[in-house]
């Protein structure tokens, strides 16, 4: 196991343990997207093309000034008896944005489950990540290269969101 441990981390990835007394042991082996071939969701923000990870995503909704809803002066959407906390990429990225998202994507990140606006699909594709080398942004996994041999951004939306309280939904 020390090889494995030694390999992992070398590869910036981490094991984790849990132990429950007398139902066994789940072991973890955390690994970061930039070495994946990884099924992505690209979508468009202004000019710029990002993806998301498809595993995240859960569907995609059209959004009208009607669908905002604030509870304790935060937006959310209310989708099928679902209160879901909204955010504006634009504003996750530190743009300038005026106005409401054509688009939602409804996505679940860990525990919690989100809309995130955004201006338009590109459709999905299978992406192998690079890492951005010398530069590291906040909730940035890495990028790769369309088909049409524009740079799109791979976004981490764990890293994204970790420093936004909300509630955690189903």
């Amino acid at each position: 196991m020390d090889v494995v441990k030694t390999n992992i981390q070398r590869l910036k990835g981490r094991i984790e343990l849990e132990s429950v007394p007398g139902k066994g042991t789940t072991v973890s082996i955390i690994l970061p997207l930039t070495l994946a071939i990884l099924p992505v969701l690209n979508l468009r923000l202004g000019g710029q093309a990002f993806a998301v990870p498809l595993v995240a995503v859960r569907e995609i909704i059209e959004l009208t000034d009607d669908s905002i809803k604030h509870v304790s002066g935060k937006p959310h959407i209310l989708m099928r008896g679902e209160v879901l906390p909204y955010f504006e990429l634009a504003h996750l990225l530190n743009r300038p944005r005026e106005g409401l998202s054509p688009l939602g994507v409804v996505a679940t990140v860990g525990e919690r489950t989100l809309v995130l606006g955004v201006d338009g699909l590109m459709g999905q594709d299978e992406v192998m990540i690079k890492p951005l080398i010398g530069v590291k942004p906040r909730g940035v996994a890495g990028a790769t290269i369309s088909g049409e041999g524009a740079l799109v951004l791979v976004l981490e939306l764990h890293e994204l969101l970790e420093d936004i309280k909300g509630p955690v939904t189903g």
